[in-house]
């Protein structure tokens, strides 16, 4: 193979750290692979070329400029259009390729459509492996994490770039992670995957979009979960969560980040896909501020009431003429009473009304108290029971059979929901009924 690969390097830069620029542009001219092109895009304007220019004197590279600040995405992007070789190499300008970068990646011939290397990070506190690339392109791995996709680790043909649609412009961070999803849908046949870690990913003091406190990190979380969260079920979205707290103590399930999510939903008109992801969140957010201010609980219980509204208000949420519940009791005192009294809370909250009459909910309660006392004040409450919107019966377990819930579960109340859609016009809203999802079946 000759020493010349049809291939681009594209270096994006601010031009803030002249330093760094030129050690990545070092690795670049030290590879034993010399590439066709290496084209260094600044994310400014024009005028900051002649600049970035003169801190990389004496280099053979060609300097652009996007033309005005838009981010890593436009930058990569640009560098893409303006191309002339069949595959594009990224390298951002903080980190560094080992001298046979290239040549590993090219060792079989240039029949492939993309290219995954292997990393490693350099701090303060030595060097360590970081990642390596997935073994298969899987769209579920990419929407909770990074599995090894860097704007500094990526060879990919100028076709599949583009049928990737490129990076995304409007995401200040996490476009790796969406870059990667695009990629996935566009099915590249050939894909390589390097697990010696020939990328140096070098983590420093200054400017970096991955670090912890930088500012691209909560629009760019948002802007990800605005694009890709109705794709995620729950476990990806708490997989996501918990991530995002940990790596840069941002949480996506915070009050005003659940609700400018909401208002970009409803400004894009998406609130029906995204509608059972915020539910999800907003509820168990709520379940984690049970014991913190009744301020707390209230915001999330407010913010539950706006999403549900909201759904409604699109035409989006199915209807329900008619809840079954099962409940079975428990040795608690006032448990009854609470759920009964909570229900009511709930159906006047969302202001659930059936045109044909009739109740909207019944509540089969399974007696399972071993307690006298408490069986005692559950059947007293039962008994003096009168709201004809709630229709409750009741069976008893046998006293040899009891209990049906195991030590250390003994507390816990489990309700079962089978609902019945109705049509539009007789029913009220799934939605609003406190925010509960229900699993459809049909009413015996």
């Amino acid at each position: 193979m000759s020493d010349l690969i049809d291939a681009a390097v594209i270096v994006p830069t601010t031009g803030h750290r002249p330093i760094l620029l030129r050690r990545a542009l070092a690795s670049v001219l030290a590879q034993l692979l010399r590439p066709r092109e290496i084209l260094v895009i600044v994310d400014a304007a024009e005028d900051a070329v002649p600049d970035v220019a003169a801190q990389i004197a004496g280099l053979p590279c060609t300097v652009l400029a996007v033309g005005d600040s838009r981010g890593a995405g436009a930058a990569r992007n640009h560098g893409a259009r303006v191309a002339c070789a069949h595959h594009l190499c990224f390298l951002d300008d903080d980190d560094v390729w080992k001298p046979g970068y290239l040549a590993e990646v090219f060792a079989d011939g240039p029949a492939f459509d993309l290219a995954l290397t292997a990393f490693e990070k350099h701090n303060r506190d030595g060097v360590r492996p970081e990642k390596v690339p997935p073994e298969t392109l899987d769209a579920g791995v990419f929407l909770v994490a990074n599995p090894g996709l860097r704007g500094s680790n990526l060879v990919v043909t100028r076709e599949l770039f583009w049928a990737a649609g490129g990076f995304s412009e409007s995401l200040p961070s996490f476009n790796d992670m969406d870059f990667g999803l695009r990629l996935v849908a566009a099915q590249p046949r050939r894909y390589r995957r390097i697990l010696t870690p020939l990328v140096e990913y070098h983590a420093h003091d200054g400017e970096r979009l991955s670090r912890r406190g930088a500012q691209a990190i909560p629009p760019g979380l948002e802007g990800f979960l605005q694009l890709h969260g109705p794709r995620m079920d729950h476990r990806q979205e708490a997989a996501f969560r918990t991530r995002a707290i940990d790596l840069w103590g941002v949480d996506p399930w915070a009050p005003a980040a659940l609700e400018r999510r909401l208002q970009q939903a409803l400004a894009a008109g998406t609130i029906a896909a995204h509608f059972p992801g915020l539910l999800h969140a907003a509820e168990t957010a709520l379940i984690e501020v049970t014991c913190c201010s009744d301020t707390d609980v209230d915001a999330r219980q407010a913010f539950i009431d706006r999403l549900c509204e909201a759904f409604e208000r699109k035409g989006a949420a199915p209807r329900l003429r008619f809840l079954r519940i099962v409940v079975i009791t428990t040795d608690t005192a006032g448990s009854v009473a609470g759920l009964l009294a909570s229900l009511q809370h709930a159906l006047e909250r969302s202001r659930w009304r059936a045109s044909a009459g009739g109740p909207l909910v019944e509540l089969l309660f399974v007696r399972n108290d071993r307690d006298p006392e408490i069986d005692d004040e559950h059947g007293a409450t039962l008994r003096t029971w009168t709201d004809p919107r709630i229709v409750v019966a009741e069976v008893h377990v046998p006293s040899s059979s009891r209990p049906l819930l195991y030590e250390p579960r003994e507390r816990l109340v489990y309700v079962v929901v089978v609902a019945d859609e109705g049509g539009r016009g007789e029913t009220g809203n799934l939605g609003a009924l406190g925010g509960k999802l229900v699993r459809w079946a049909p009413k015996s």
